[in-house]
Order: structure tokens, then C-alpha cells, then sequence
């Protein structure tokens, strides 16, 4: 934007119970200008439990999220002096499973995205108007994670559409796991291109992480 800006927030709340962990997560994506202070924003507000099940299958852990979509745009006045706005709303699910394999730091997992395949176009699109319904692609995800002691490494292939995308991650522990460290590789759709990321996180109480 000449004169604006794009906007990114993340925000995440966790912890863990006797039998597995919950997560609280909001993601805001917005862009803005001088004079328009919400251009188009896209948002999502996450749920998720993951249940330990060595109670009745050793090894097994599954997980589930609920994900709620909503998105909007600035108030829009066409050549006739018609004004629209635009924006839509609901909801996706993911389910995963973690499976221990036979040493205690190697783990296999599956993760299927938006199972229900949920529509974010504009609420007011009839169900009839098929060339402007759009749907958020199930996507599925399968991988490795190894766990040394404070270093966490994570590979994973990812199959979207026609796309197959390749992710790397590191991240390693510091100050009896109070201050972590992350980095990232990403290769898109094998030849599009990559990605590389870099964060930090900080876990003050057990249940409280940022």
C-alpha cells in the first residue's frame, strides 16, 4: 500500500489439564490506510484440546479444533451511489492424531484441515450462485517430530488442491523452558519458492505462553 500499512496479530493461550492440553488462539490480518482505518481484515478464533489416550491405546494422542472464520471490508459505494459491505462468517474443523513410534523421542502424526470444507465468501452469495461460493480446501498433513531432550525438530509434507508443500521446523529451550527460540523452512508447492521464519516465545507460568 502507498499509503498504508499491513497489519499482523497473533495471540495464544495454553496449558494443560491431567489428561492432555487446550489452546485459545486469535489471528487478525488487516490492511489500512491514512484515511481508511480498515480497509480489509481477515480474522480467525481457534479452540483446540488434544486428549492423552495411553489409558486405552499406548502411545496415541488425539486432537481436535474449532476454528471460527469472519472477515470484512470497508464500506464500498459503487458509480450509482449503491453502498455494500462486504463480509462473511463460520466455522472449520481439525482433527489430528500423534502416535509415539518405538523411541521415546520420535513421533508420527496426521493432521486433516477443515474437514467440513467450510465457505468464506460474502454471506449474502446464494447457495445457487455457485461461480461465487468459495470454500476453504480440506487439507491434509503428514509428518515426523523429534524430540531431544530441549531441541524440537518437525517435518512435514503438506497436500492442499493440486499443491504439495514441504515444512521444516527448529526450535530449542532455554532457561528450564521458559524462553524458546523458532525458526522455519518452508518450499511451496515443491517449485514455487520458500519461506523462512524466525520467532521466540516466552512461558512464564505453566499456563500461560506467548
Amino acid at each position: 500500500l502507498n499509503d498504508g500499512a499491513l497489519y499482523r496479530v497473533y495471540i495464544n493461550l495454553s496449558g494443560t489439564t491431567k489428561i492432555g492440553g487446550y489452546g485459545v488462539s486469535f489471528l487478525r490480518l488487516n490492511t489500512a490506510t491514512n484515511s481508511v482505518a480498515n480497509i480489509y481484515n481477515e480474522n480467525v478464533f481457534v479452540l483446540s484440546y488434544g486428549l492423552n489416550l495411553n489409558k486405552y491405546i499406548n502411545s496415541l494422542s488425539i486432537g481436535i479444533k474449532i476454528k471460527y472464520y469472519f472477515w470484512g471490508a470497508a464500506l464500498t459505494t459503487d458509480y450509482f451511489g449503491n453502498s455494500e459491505k462486504l463480509g462473511g462468517a463460520n466455522f472449520g474443523i481439525d482433527f489430528g492424531i500423534l502416535y509415539k513410534l518405538f523411541k521415546d523421542n520420535i513421533y508420527f502424526g496426521i493432521l486433516l484441515q477443515d474437514i467440513n470444507q467450510p465457505r468464506i465468501d460474502d454471506n449474502r452469495v446464494k447457495k445457487t450462485d455457485t461461480k461465487f461460493i468459495e470454500n476453504m480446501p480440506f487439507t491434509l498433513r503428514t509428518g515426523l517430530i523429534f524430540d531431544f531432550q530441549n531441541i524440537h525438530i518437525s517435518n512435514d509434507l503438506e497436500f492442499r488442491n493440486d499443491d504439495i508443500n514441504i515444512n521444516l521446523g527448529f526450535s530449542k529451550m532455554f532457561l528450564d523452558d521458559k524462553f524458546v527460540i523458532r525458526s522455519g523452512f518452508s518450499l511451496r508447492n515443491i517449485s514455487f519458492g520458500q519461506d523462512i521464519t524466525f520467532g521466540f516465545g516466552l512461558k512464564p507460568y505453566n499456563f500461560l505462553r506467548f
